[in-house]
């Protein structure tokens, strides 16, 4: 994994801090007219962002809504189902592979991206198997669109996962925008995991496979 992570970097590294200072133009702009779309595209392509180190650029924009408005809308809801979709898509793999080594990577890979912290899962799983990251598209998208339609927000800076859902509890005491959390993590995991898990699979070689697990 560490040459995919070296390759990944070289080829698409230089031009994070641009694409991040071009992000975080685009998103200010779009969540004025259509902040729905915003979460439904963090959820579905977030995964691109992370590779070109783009999400960095979030970071300041969820600061500046805590502390102006209080809530994040977008990197607390959009990265949200992506990190969920991951999670399915690797808890996927893992029942479908025949390599002991690569089904304990996969599951700690979904633990992982469950948490909060999708990279192992990014590199490991949806970078080598093309119809997974496909899935995590989908997943990740329509769980992005459930969250932004419905309002989903983050009351706490952290990385959006299981460890976060303190952070989706209002403060005012009212549960419906933790029910829609949760309700945004189950579309986006059961999706990916469903298209991962039914759909076509096929083996990675035993090379690829010590290449991510013997690696890592």
């Amino acid at each position: 994994m560490p040459k995919i992570k070296c390759l990944v970097s070289l080829l698409i590294g230089p031009i994070g801090t641009g694409l991040g200072n071009i992000l975080g133009g685009v998103i200010t702009w779009l969540n004025q007219f259509a902040g729905w779309l915003v979460s439904a595209l963090l959820g579905g392509f977030g995964m691109f962002i992370i590779m070109a180190g783009g999400h960095y650029a979030l970071n300041p924009i969820a600061t500046q809504n805590l502390a102006q408005v209080g809530f994040d809308n977008l990197m607390m809801t959009g990265l949200l189902p992506g990190n969920m979709a991951m999670a399915g898509a690797a808890f996927a793999i893992a029942m479908r592979t025949k390599s002991n080594g690569y089904k304990q990577y996969s599951i700690s890979a979904a633990v992982t991206a469950l948490l909060g912290v999708s990279q192992p899962a990014l590199y490991g799983v949806a970078i080598p198997i093309k119809k997974a990251m496909t899935a995590i598209i989908i997943g990740g998208f329509i769980g992005g669109l459930y969250a932004g339609i419905v309002g989903v927000k983050g009351f706490a800076l952290s990385d959006p996962g299981l460890a976060a859902l303190p952070a989706y509890i209002s403060p005012d005491g009212s549960w419906g925008n933790f029910i829609n959390t949760l309700i945004t993590m189950v579309i986006a995991f059961g999706m990916t995991f469903a298209f991962t898990y039914f759909g076509s699979y096929e083996e990675l070689s035993q090379e690829e496979i010590e290449e991510i697990t013997v690696n890592q």
